[in-house]
């Protein structure tokens, strides 16, 4: 951190996710034109309307908690003095669904205090390093909140909750996603990685976002993807416009970065800074260009970066049926023996780029794993009396598959031949039997579910060991009984749910958001969910295969012909 922007903190109260508290905010050295445009608050923050009784002012209080600016000095105003001045406001937020209530116990004889019991759920919290980490089970909280009234009649919070408790609907309203931009192991690819920082001021997002970018990923990735911006870097004067309209971003530190590197760097800034800005950006290395033969940058001049997820639109779906696998709608086999009823098919997968397919075949009382050419396809030596749906990585001959619920493994090709290799997933394993897991398609993330529930976790390598980390329940108050998960995007998921009431959502990668679908046509429960980027979702159902384009479209029905424990899957 440079001695500029020290004094910056001192004077302007900046909160770097480095070394100060979880949500930062920020007094600008000059106003930015932002995609969202400069909505500054001036006015003095509402407070309490007075009359209000002692439920209503614990709620209203919440509701100010959800307004972060002036280190919440809204949400101040509804405590006793001295407590409004020397409260913490800068603590982690502990997120909670917007149904929350409130209930007064009276203290003592004289009823000037008073208890507020707070009751709702957890939805999860905003950490220190302003990621969103979703709730554990257990979810519910029963939170006291002393009042007392004060000699003009009105009730103040004399002992606030133990936790900053925001509404999800406030949190939406008052903070912003951005999606820093990291690189995967390799090097060569863009993983996204979501942050929430305060809405206002609106001018100091590129800052507050460049600072986050600095200081790397967010917990649930820091082993999984990597940073082109090397140890020591910082910048070295704040974010700001031009008289032209571009943006300037100044780092130090970058002196033994290659020219290659500093491309990467360059990616990464200008993707990260996408989220909160339209502007042009000129990167700068201790006030010179950062590549000297590239003045200005735009999302496109780095777009090659971006991995490209969506499959070729002449790409159908497949789908086992009736032990074998089909091309859907139409119905017409697949080639080879998966296709031709020579196996006894009871999930499948296709490779990313269609050349490989993975089946996994009744074998007596067991099922045995087959790889390869889908007219040529090996047996695995992988003895299993169950293996669930088969998931590629999005490069190179390699797939994973659960073993009995309780072991995961990588089936990799080496000189013709596929050897399973055992994956470290002990965080995985113990939260219950694994019945479905699927590898993201930029292959960062995992999603699973274990014993009903949804979770998430990374894919880290270690040493020679390729190991599953950070795995985390997701959404846990609205998912019961998950039978079925896949990816949708890079860092979204779509959900089926069991039982008479099963439904189909949407969810955040890191269960900060969710979203259900139409259950209209839909006929619970589910059996199967497949998805990819830019195509339908697909559902199985006990009326056959139904698809819809998003949550806010109706389902149709792919063919009345299908029976009713059909398996779609797209490649990948």
């Amino acid at each position: 951190m440079t001695r500029r922007l020290l004094a910056l903190c001192a004077i302007g109260g900046v909160l770097l996710s480095t070394g100060c508290a979880a949500i930062p905010e920020y007094t600008a050295p000059k106003p930015l034109s932002t995609a969202t445009g400069d909505i500054t608050r001036t006015s003095t923050p509402a407070g309490p309307q007075g009359g209000e009784d002692a439920a209503n002012l614990v709620r209203n209080f919440i509701g100010a908690s959800g307004k972060p600016e002036g280190s919440r000095a809204e949400a101040r105003q509804y405590l006793v003095p001295p407590l409004d001045k020397s409260w913490d406001a800068n603590r982690q937020l502990t997120v909670i669904e917007d149904n929350f209530n409130t209930q007064v116990t009276t203290d003592g004889g004289v009823g000037d205090t008073q208890t507020v019991t707070v009751r709702g759920r957890r939805i999860g919290q905003l950490g220190t390093d302003n990621a969103f980490v979703p709730g554990q089970e257990p979810l519910d909280l029963e939170l006291p909140v002393k009042v007392a009234k004060q000699k003009d009649g009105q009730w103040r919070i004399q002992e606030p909750p133990a936790e900053i408790l925001v509404a999800r609907s406030d949190m939406d309203a008052n903070y912003k996603q951005v999606r820093l931009a990291f690189f995967d192991p390799s090097g060569t690819s863009i993983v996204r990685d979501a942050r929430y920082l305060p809405l206002r001021p609106n001018n100091t997002l590129p800052q507050r976002t460049m600072e986050l970018l600095i200081g790397g990923p967010s917990a649930a990735l820091r082993n999984a993807v990597r940073s082109a911006l090397p140890g020591g870097v910082n910048l070295d004067t704040n974010v700001t416009e031009d008289n032209q309209g571009a943006m300037s971003v100044n780092l130090t530190g970058l002196n033994e970065v290659s020219k290659e590197d500093r491309q990467l760097v360059a990616a990464q800034v200008v993707l990260s800074l996408q989220s909160v800005s339209n502007n042009r950006i000129k990167l700068q290395s201790d006030g010179v260009s950062m590549i000297p033969d590239k003045q200005e940058w735009r999302p496109g001049d780095v777009s090659k970066y971006e991995y490209n997820f969506t499959l070729s639109p002449e790409t159908n779906y497949l789908a086992v049926v009736n032990g074998a696998v089909r091309y859907l709608p139409g119905g017409e086999p697949f080639p080879g023996p998966a296709g031709g009823g020579e196996l006894s098919v009871v999930t499948a997968a296709q490779s990313p780029k269609g050349d490989r397919l993975a089946v996994v075949a009744r074998s007596g009382d067991n099922v045995a794993l087959r790889v390869g050419a889908p007219t040529a396809l090996r047996q695995v030596s992988l003895p299993a009396n169950e293996l669930t749906r088969p998931t590629w990585r999005p490069e190179g001959p390699e797939l994973w598959t659960v073993v009995d619920h309780s072991m995961v493994m990588r089936v990799v090709e080496s000189g013709g031949v596929w050897k399973p290799q055992r994956v470290s997933a002990d965080e995985l394993t113990k939260l219950g039997p694994v019945t479905d897991l699927r590898l993201s398609r930029d292959g960062i993330r995992i999603a699973a579910v274990a014993d009903g529930r949804l979770v998430v976790g990374s894919v880290v390598k270690e040493g020679e060991t390729t190991a599953i980390r950070a795995v985390r329940q997701v959404a846990a108050g609205a998912l019961p009984n998950v039978v079925g998960v896949d990816w949708w995007q890079a860092d979204q998921m779509v959900v089926a749910t069991g039982g008479s009431s099963g439904q189909v959502l949407r969810v955040q990668a890191d269960g900060q958001s969710w979203e259900r679908f139409q259950s209209t046509n839909l006929s619970p429960g589910f059996t199967a969910i497949t998805a990819a980027p830019g195509r339908n979702i697909v559902v199985a159902d006990r009326r056959g295969l139904w698809q819809s384009q998003g949550p806010d479209e109706l389902w149709s029905q792919v063919s009345p012909s299908l029976p009713f424990d059909v398996v779609p899957f797209y490649p990948g």
